[in-house]
């Protein structure tokens, strides 16, 4: 993967798609989102295929590296990763990093806000993630997941959900 995608200043709002309701990436190597807001995008069954996977309200993305830096993320809606939904196809090193950003009353109808998915349990292994100085509010019924075993690092940031524990980690 040699490809890189920056971008920042974007307003994306009421998108709508089966995965990434604004943003969708694949097999690329770094995704980095500055300065941008995500307002009440949808993941949802645009196809007529029955019983689709709607994934990342505001992002999907399948980079090797996820930088997201002062972004709001507010009202977005999907199955799993209402915020972002991370699904890294190779056993490289991966590192998401979520700097300085908001993220409020996005919606998911089971799984976590911000997902990964690993598609090999090796590859959960490598992931860093990195979220610095971030509010978290009423995101979901939980707001961090991942989907085998990995490495978070939190630092400065603000969780306040009203249903379940803040982070989630689940071992299936």
């Amino acid at each position: 993967f040699t490809s890189n995608i920056a971008m920042s200043s974007y307003c994306y709002l009421g998108g709508c798609s089966s995965k990434g309701g604004a943003i969708y990436t694949n097999e690329m190597h770094c995704l980095k989102v500055i300065d941008t807001q995500f307002i009440a995008n949808k993941a949802i069954n645009t196809t007529l295929i029955e019983n689709p996977k709607n994934l990342g309200g505001g992002i999907y993305t399948e980079a090797q590296k996820l930088k997201i830096i002062h972004c709001c993320f507010v009202s977005n809606v999907a199955e799993q990763g209402g915020t972002i939904y991370y699904h890294p196809e190779d056993d490289k090193i991966k590192i998401v990093v979520i700097l300085g950003c908001v993220i409020v009353n996005n919606a998911i109808s089971r799984g976590t806000d911000i997902h990964f998915k690993a598609k090999y349990k090796k590859l959960s292994q490598n992931v860093r993630f990195y979220i610095l100085t971030s509010l978290f509010k009423n995101s979901g019924d939980s707001m961090l997941g991942i989907s085998s075993s990995g490495l978070f690092f939190i630092k400065t940031a603000s969780l306040t959900l009203e249903k379940k524990d803040p982070l989630y980690m689940s071992t299936k």
